[in-house]
């Protein structure tokens, strides 16, 4: 006996658990979402009855709304009924699986079936016989009826999932996109040029050998240039006054080198200075600038860092007085990685743009989203 006890609750607990479980996903998809939306077409298909040709000459309006309460409350039984088989068949079978269309060409048939038999029962005394031909009519009519709204809610939900995943494959592809590019370039940032090392390193042996004081200047100088331009290799997002520091210390540095060649001005506001910043871009521009236009210039010449913002943007502007527009001005590498970087970073939000400098040389500004 008591092996066929443990026989029996070994059999019977898997169906239980089945039960109980597929009962707790039916339940969870009947969201109030669903419910309100089943009574708004019940409410809009019963008003049928409303436009039908002299209903109003020939009935009172009390008993026209006692007849419509009675039909309406017969398609809203109903159409509940077909939304518990809608939900169980969503609960016994995916979406994507070919039962899933199985499960919902007997659930609906049977649920609008038993839904339209108890709406018979409960407003109609005697009224008609379920086994009935009428019967089976309406019941067929309300099948095709739930049947079509189902396919279009089916159809639209699988359009939006898949534009969903489209949108998010898009978004994913995107986003690589913008790592790899930021992945190459922060390897082309972190390579600093070794001739600029090893030239500063020899004016500094140089200058400590004829002006000391020069020498542990132009020495402090690229400590900072360098503990200012390392970190921010690894970052992909700064501040526009860390940027303005690194360019002091760069052309710090330079100056050193050049002397009277090179002149400098670094003027960033101190509200703009704690906006974020993409880093390394405004130090390119000022690279940029010392290598086109005031290395080539007999005389050299200045640069001026400077930053103003609008309402709805913040513009950075690297300006030289070196040999202005040439041949090829614009098209070099480092402008091109300052254009593919922005684009990743902010779309259409962001660009770079190059102008003459008035009397000679370029501004080249970088303007970005203010956040």
């Amino acid at each position: 006996m008591d092996a066929a006890r443990y026989v029996v609750r070994g059999d019977s607990s898997p169906s239980i658990g089945w039960l109980l479980g597929t009962v707790r996903r039916v339940w969870e998809q009947l969201t109030w979402r669903r419910a309100g939306m089943v009574l708004l077409l019940t409410f809009i298909f019963s008003t049928q009855v409303l436009v039908q040709p002299d209903l109003f000459d020939h009935w009172s309006v009390e008993r026209i709304a006692v007849g419509w309460g009675y039909y309406f409350t017969e398609l809203a039984v109903t159409a509940f009924a077909m939304l518990v088989g809608f939900a169980f068949a969503e609960s016994v079978s995916d979406a994507n699986d070919r039962r899933h269309a199985i499960a919902l060409c007997i659930a609906l048939p049977v649920s609008a079936a038993l839904g339209y038999a108890l709406a018979v029962t409960l407003l109609y005394s005697p009224g008609f016989s379920i086994f009935s031909w009428q019967y089976l009519g309406d019941t067929l009519r309300l099948t095709v009826l739930g049947g079509a709204i189902v396919f279009i809610y089916t159809f639209r939900r699988r359009s939006d999932a898949a534009a969903k995943a489209t949108h998010e494959t898009k978004v994913a592809r995107e986003a690589l996109a913008k790592q790899t590019l930021e992945a190459r370039l922060q390897l082309m940032e972190a390579q600093v040029e070794p001739h600029f090392l090893f030239n500063s390193l020899a004016n500094v042996h140089r200058l400590y050998e004829t002006e000391p004081e020069s020498g542990a200047r132009l020495l402090e100088n690229l400590k900072t240039y360098l503990r200012a331009a390392l970190p921010q290799i690894r970052d992909t997002t700064t501040t526009l006054g860390r940027e303005a520091e690194l360019c002091r210390a760069y052309l710090e540095v330079l100056q050193a080198r050049m002397g009277e060649r090179l002149h400098f001005d670094v003027d960033v506001p101190a509200e703009l200075r704690e906006q974020s910043f993409p880093p390394m871009m405004v130090i390119t521009l000022v690279e940029n600038a010392i290598k086109h236009g005031i290395h080539r210039s007999p005389r050299g010449g200045a640069i001026i860092v400077r930053a103003h913002s609008d309402a709805r943007s913040l513009t950075v502007e690297v300006a030289d007085t070196g040999i202005g527009f040439r041949g090829g001005s614009g098209k070099g590498t480092g402008l091109a990685n300052i254009r593919a970087r922005l684009g990743a970073l902010f779309g259409e939000r962001a660009r770079l743009s190059l102008y003459a400098n008035e009397p000679s040389g370029i501004v080249a500004a970088i303007a970005v989203p203010l956040r």
